[in-house]
């Protein structure tokens, strides 16, 4: 039962605007993209502190560097899964990437995932090479992939906001 205000009371908060319509509407992400934005965050993340640990070049952050490397490997894999698994069609994420777009966030966003899918693999291949091999190269091979790699991430976990903000 609904409590009419009295005289001079303020009305309660209907949910609608003056024109009628909501005052926000409602998000068409589901959950696929949910988990897109959380997984992208924390591999740009992880790219970008795997980076700074290897730059202070102190050998007690080397698990710290392997591990953020290998991290935004996995998310940069499991990224484009979600994002196509939402899109319904691997089409539209080739349609995606055929035209690079400076004024939509999904081709921004599209083209920074590529990216930074690729050189998180140069970077994780390098640093496995160094692991496995004990090859002095490969460290300095991620080392040098890793910078366009932590921009590349710094990129990638704050676009999300930007396409949010976007739609």
């Amino acid at each position: 039962m609904e409590r009419r205000a009295a005289a001079g009371e303020a009305q309660p908060y209907a949910g609608e605007t003056y024109y009628g319509r909501p005052a926000l509407k409602k998000s068409t992400y589901g959950w696929q993209i949910i988990v897109y934005f959380l997984v992208g965050g924390i591999a740009g993340a992880a790219q970008i502190i795997a980076t700074i640990a290897d730059l202070a070049g102190r050998r007690d952050d080397r698990p710290v560097v392997r591990a953020g490397r290998y991290v935004a490997l996995l998310g940069t894999m499991l990224s484009p899964i979600l994002l196509i698994a939402d899109l319904h069609a691997p089409a539209r994420w080739y349609n995606m990437l055929r035209i690079f777009r400076k004024t939509s966030a999904m081709s921004i966003g599209s083209w920074t995932l590529s990216i930074f899918g690729a050189l998180s693999g140069l970077v994780a291949v390098a640093q496995a090479a160094g692991d496995l091999l004990n090859w002095r190269a490969g460290r300095t091979l991620a080392r040098l992939f890793g910078l366009p790699a932590a921009a590349a991430g710094a990129m990638m976990t704050v676009y999300t906001g930007t396409l949010l903000a976007a739609t």
